[in-house]
């Protein structure tokens, strides 16, 4: 089949909308075909196979997904899957029903004066979960149901690996801490930094299990923001920044 996208302007007009439509995303079944009167995408020219994802409202099955999708749209360039409206197509039709299972939560509605804050909650969840921010911004672009799920698999997949491409993916998706830490800061851009974190944190992820995990994944996260305001991770030697990360996670760990 060949991959589609939604038109600019009726992308625009459907984020535009979520408050009138807040109760269709609730919706068994994909409604973009009677929301629209008029034609709402077209077909990219690429060809994929999509494959079915596991429905399942447990993160834990985000490792899973990742290698369903990742390789199947593996074709796409980073500038590609930096385009809302490929995504909102996707999150709207393809896998509305996965959508609608992972990130779906019943809506009901509170006290009066709870109301108008429980609405704007739930946009806001919309916003962030089937659409995405015109700039792509990192934080946006692993918010998107299904961009994160292939932004976690560009970002870590290793063709290098002949035994396992995706254990760096693994070591990411462990902790969601591990993605808010390393991907939605601005240093989340620079795959140097990424990969020798995960590598590092592979290596004492038992330790890091023992310790609680999430507490060194996020001091981890906090040590990196200072590190880059000192340095520019993207330029400094590998060694010298594996020394670095390695010797803090250990004092995390011995702390």
């Amino acid at each position: 089949m060949k991959l589609k996208y939604l038109l600019t302007t009726p992308c625009e007009r459907l984020q535009s909308k979520i408050g009138e439509n807040i109760q269709r995303y609730t919706n068994e079944a994909s409604w973009l075909d009677e929301f629209f009167d008029e034609p709402f995408d077209a077909e990219t020219g690429i060809d994929v196979s999509l494959p079915k994802l596991i429905e399942s409202p447990k993160a834990e099955n985000d490792f899973e997904n990742v290698k369903l999708l990742y390789p199947a749209l593996m074709v796409l360039t980073p500038q590609q899957a930096m385009d809302q409206r490929l995504w909102t197509h996707l999150t709207h039709i393809e896998y509305w029903n996965y959508m609608r299972v992972r990130w779906e939560k019943d809506y009901t509605d509170e006290a009066s004066d709870e109301l108008s804050s429980n609405l704007q909650k739930r946009i806001n969840q919309i916003k962030d979960r089937y659409f995405l921010s015109s700039d792509g911004n990192s934080r946006s672009l692993i918010r998107n149901g299904i961009a994160r799920l292939w932004w976690f698999g560009n970002l870590t997949y290793d063709p290098h690996n002949t035994q396992d491409p995706f254990a760096l993916t693994k070591t990411l998706l462990e902790y969601q801490d591990t993605q808010a830490a390393l991907l939605e800061r601005t240093f989340g851009k620079s795959s140097q930094m990424l990969r020798i974190c995960l590598e590092v944190l592979a290596v004492y992820m038992s330790e890091i299990r023992e310790h609680g995990g999430r507490k060194v994944i996020q001091e981890l996260g906090k040590y990196i923001n200072r590190l880059g305001g000192t340095y520019f991770l993207d330029t400094m030697d590998k060694t010298v920044l594996r020394n670095k990360i390695d010797a803090f996670i250990r004092s995390m760990l011995r702390g």
